[in-house]
């Protein structure tokens, strides 16, 4: 069945492997100072934030030690949205998806992260700082200035006891994320050969508006909870 899709995809990939060449709807450019390269014909005006839940009241960026230090499978989900951490020594991958519903187009974006100093660490095309506020609980900032913070009630607010509880809660959290990766072959190939690869990258993608047995799936899924 065909149906409209409306695609905004930017992709920034440096040291990808030889062995899995993208493919011809991804663009392969130097870090910088090339620009991001859209292979949209109206790629997405809207501002990287925008990709973020609305927060309330802004707070600056603090002091940090290691007790921030990003931790590896710290993920959120929740509101239609899943976010995930991959992290590796001083390099790490954020994951956001945000599934499309009857009023709004949804998106993915994945960028590849490094370890600034103890505690923050700053998105490699974005710009954006991340910091573990807490062991359950995830802080983003642009320009020192808190974007969002993503919270975890089934994680401890302990960072050692939450390294444990991601363990556990792992595998069964990377399945929900692979289905909703699944929407899109790009983003797909792009979460296993980038993101799990640790590898310098910036994807950001909008997804297709819902089809006709998915908005009725969804308007069943809103009732169900309103029950």
């Amino acid at each position: 069945m065909n149906r409209p899709i409306f695609l905004s995809l930017l992709l920034l990939v440096f040291g990808c492997s030889k062995a899995n060449p993208p493919a011809a709807i991804e663009t392969v450019v130097p870090v910088s100072p090339s620009p991001l390269v859209s292979v949209s014909p109206s790629p997405s005006t809207s501002p990287v934030s925008q990709a973020l839940p609305e927060l309330q009241e802004q707070e600056v960026l603090g002091e940090l030690d290691s007790t921030n230090d990003l931790l590896d499978s710290f993920y959120f989900d929740g509101n239609g949205i899943k976010m995930s951490l991959k992290v590796g020594g001083s390099q790490a991958c954020y994951v956001y998806i945000r599934r499309s519903t009857p009023e709004k187009l949804g998106e993915i974006e994945m960028e590849s992260l490094v370890r600034e100093r103890a505690g923050l660490w700053r998105g490699s095309q974005t710009g954006r700082q991340l910091a573990q506020g807490a062991g359950n609980k995830l802080n983003i900032y642009q320009n020192n200035e808190l974007l969002t913070s993503y919270e975890n009630p089934s994680i401890s607010l302990d960072q050692a006891q939450a390294v444990k509880d991601l363990n556990e809660r792992k595998s069964a959290f990377s399945l929900l994320l692979r289905q909703d990766l699944s929407i899109s072959e790009s983003a797909k190939r792009v979460y296993t050969n980038q993101c799990q690869g640790l590898k310098g990258f910036y994807y950001k993608e909008e997804l297709p508006s819902l089809t006709v047995a998915e908005q009725a799936e969804f308007e069943r899924s809103i009732k169900n909870l309103k029950d």
